[in-house]
């Protein structure tokens, strides 16, 4: 556990600009209501056009276009790619904001990490992992119990973390918008679409990473606690990994910023799966893999941090106990 939290604050410190630039992307991509305002693209010049209803929008009073033809379409005054976000928010709101939810990822990663990967290594080892090497139900069974666990047990502080990112709130008002949520399920907001994200994120990351890296010591006659095995199978596998559940991540992403915007104890959570062709319908394939740039910048070389630092931590206190 305290290789865990150890890794995941230097994870935190040096990833975190990636996730606020990936959560502001995909906060963006958010279904459009009506009366809202967003750029259109005809592919030569944008077109300032307000949304008449869940099906169409106009940009004059004669020429309606249905949203499902649309090859994209984007908000005012918001993000067209990961550079020019990058840029505008350390442009307009200072570089710092690019950290903005640094300290509630921190608390957030210690305890997370920690009982993520420890519950992970305990169930592997205790279905008899090191006497069967081989076997790919043990992984998936390990990674999938201990993600599941975690997402449950801090949920409420992803919640809070996540709307910190998605707009520039001081911790003082974010407090003010949790107050004046009515109903405790407020703060679980997000906790299916984190469960469709996370556990099937952790079964193939961690079933390919122990492949990986079994081969890879056996290959080049390394240890399986050396660094470099597990930066590089650790970065690999999170990436694929990453890539499969993006979806998902981006659903998880836009329910939980609606935190603060409606009346969670009179509302009813859309299904998963109904998000998710919701913002097909809308954005297309394209809007279902928002954010891919800035999220594999973070959880590539994030998971080969964590994990190498992880394994090494844990190896050298093995040996100072």
């Amino acid at each position: 556990m305290l290789a865990g939290g150890v890794g995941g604050i230097i994870t935190a410190l040096f990833m975190t600009p990636f996730d606020v630039v990936k959560i502001r992307l995909q906060a963006q991509t958010k279904p459009l209501n009506p009366g809202d305002k967003f750029v259109l693209h005809d592919g030569i010049l944008d077109h300032l056009c307000t949304c008449l209803n869940g099906n169409h929008v106009s940009h004059n009073e004669t020429c309606e276009v249905n949203v499902r033809k649309i090859a994209w379409y984007r908000r005012p005054s918001q993000f067209t790619g990961t550079m020019d976000a990058f840029k505008k928010i350390a442009r307009n709101e200072g570089v710092g904001s690019l950290w903005s939810g640094l300290y509630p990822t921190i608390l957030l990663s210690i305890p997370t990490v920690a009982v993520y990967y420890s519950c992970y290594d305990v169930i592997k080892d205790s279905m008899g992992y090191d006497k069967r090497p081989n076997s790919l139900v043990i992984p998936l069974v390990a990674s999938s119990s201990a993600r599941t666990l975690a997402c449950v047990m801090f949920c409420p502080f992803e919640v809070l973390r996540t709307k910190m990112q998605s707009e520039k709130i001081p911790p003082g008002k974010l407090l003010m918008v949790v107050r004046n949520q009515v109903g405790f399920s407020s703060l679980f907001l997000g906790l299916k679409p984190s469960l469709f994200r996370d556990v099937p994120f952790s079964m193939i990351y961690w079933s390919l990473l122990e492949f990986m890296r079994r081969r890879m010591s056996e290959r080049f006659n390394m240890p399986l606690s050396s660094f470099t095995i597990n930066f590089v199978a650790g970065s690999v596998s999170g990436g694929v990994a990453a890539i499969a559940t993006l979806p998902f991540d981006v659903v998880k992403t836009q329910s939980q910023i609606e935190l603060g915007s409606k009346n969670f104890s009179h509302s009813k959570s859309v299904p998963v799966f109904e998000n998710l062709m919701s913002i097909w319908l809308k954005t297309g394939t394209k809007g279902l893999f928002t954010g891919i740039i800035p999220r594999l910048l973070r959880v590539v070389p994030a998971c080969g941090i964590m994990l190498s630092t992880y394994e090494v931590l844990k190896h050298v206190l093995t040996i100072v106990k």
